[in-house]
């Protein structure tokens, strides 16, 4: 829990909103790896 704490913190702090990161992550819930490209080519441009 203490690193998932830390992650939202960096998040946060590089401007990545919160609901973009969950729904990333429900995205690839329960996707298996094979798919995970598919999804990665329908999200949006990274915020770096």
């Amino acid at each position: 829990s203490d690193l998932l704490f830390h992650l939202l913190v960096l998040f946060r702090e590089r401007g990545l909103p919160l609901a973009e990161v969950w729904g990333e992550l429900e995205t690839r819930f329960g996707a298996p790896p094979r798919d995970l490209a598919k999804l990665r080519a329908k999200r949006p441009p990274d915020h770096s």
